[in-house]
């Protein structure tokens, strides 16, 4: 994963982000929520915007059902 972020993050450094992916898109009911954990294996300055670039070590599935969560890990 390529993220641009406001300042750089050193190499080695967990992150946790998440991803939505629409309900509309996976042809189901309602949207998917994934929560990631990961790591930042580059850093960079590119031409003036801070890139960090990250694998996900750990991920848990949520489906989002009339504004409450359903896990799946």
């Amino acid at each position: 994963m390529l993220f641009h972020t406001k300042s750089l993050l050193a190499v080695g450094t967990v992150i946790r982000f998440r991803i939505v992916l629409p309900a509309s898109v996976l042809g189901t009911d309602t949207d998917v929520q994934v929560n990631c954990t990961g790591r930042v294996v580059r850093s960079l300055d590119e031409k003036g915007k801070n890139a960090v670039a990250a694998v996900i070590d750990e991920y848990c599935f949520e489906r989002i059902l009339c504004g409450s969560m359903a896990t799946s890990c």
